[in-house]
């Protein structure tokens, strides 16, 4: 299971991910200490296993009307 295989960059990489959805892959990748390809092949992997599951975005519905 992959699940069983996540480390400590792939943990940081999902607490920022949590906190900020948008955060920028090149910010992310300064901060866990990898390339912009090294960090985009690990976010690629926890797609792919359905550790992130997906994005979304949240609406007010009072400012849309």
């Amino acid at each position: 299971m992959f699940i069983e295989k996540l480390d400590g960059v792939d943990m940081k990489i999902l607490k920022m991910l949590v906190e900020d959805g948008r955060v920028k892959l090149s910010e992310m990748a300064e901060e866990v200490g990898l390339s912009h390809s090294g960090l985009r092949r690990r976010v690629k992997a926890l797609e792919e296993e359905d550790v992130i599951e997906g994005y979304t975005t949240k609406v007010d519905p009072e400012r849309v009307g």
